[in-house]
């Protein structure tokens, strides 16, 4: 599928494989980003079967790889921000936003996300419990009108094993693709 992007640069092409099937943006959507020396052809199979079985998908190629033309984002905030009017050319919206911390809570902005979305998914690489998932539960039971809430974390344990970034993650759920299942189940609840 090839796209125009609006990038912060400007209108640029892109390319998204959608699994061999065309993009429905009306069911629910993932999005495969592959790492930096790669393109979308690594998700091949799983963005193929993903999309044989019920979902939108956008295996993409990153500005600078495979099929889509430019410079490589300079930050991932920017490539954030690519992905973002990539999924918004497809017809695809959500939205990523970083808190950079907890408190004090923005919000106004999570008022904003729980107006206009039917879930919220924290992410972090701390403990559910006292962390940035809690701070919005604790938020959402204010509401007047409340909205769904997924929060990844650790457990509230210490590890006792030695491992990297990636063993942890993985460990504690905190994977691309936990995530994303987790949230897709969210979503069709």
């Amino acid at each position: 599928m090839n796209l125009i992007v609006n990038a912060a640069s400007g209108p640029v092409p892109a390319y998204a494989y959608t699994g061999g099937k065309p993009l429905d943006p009306t069911l629910p959507c993932v999005v495969f980003c592959h790492g930096a020396l790669h393109d979308h052809s690594v998700w091949t199979l799983l963005a193929r079967w993903c999309a044989h079985h019920g979902h939108g998908v956008l295996a993409i190629d990153l500005p600078g790889h495979g099929r889509s033309p430019g410079p490589m984002p300079d930050s991932v905030e920017a490539s954030a921000d690519w992905l973002l009017a990539l999924l918004a050319a497809a017809g695809v919206f959500a939205e990523v936003v970083s808190f950079h911390t907890v408190k004090p809570l923005d919000t106004d902005y999570l008022q904003l996300a729980a107006s206009r979305f039917k879930l919220l998914v924290t992410v972090e690489e701390h403990s559910r419990i006292g962390g940035f998932g809690s701070a919005v539960a604790e938020w959402r039971m204010a509401l007047v009108r409340n909205v769904a809430q997924l929060a990844f974390g650790t457990d509230d344990v210490f590890m006792h094993e030695v491992g990297s970034q990636a063993y942890a993650r993985k460990k504690y759920g905190l994977t691309a693709d936990n995530i994303a299942a987790t949230t897709l189940a969210a979503l069709r609840a």
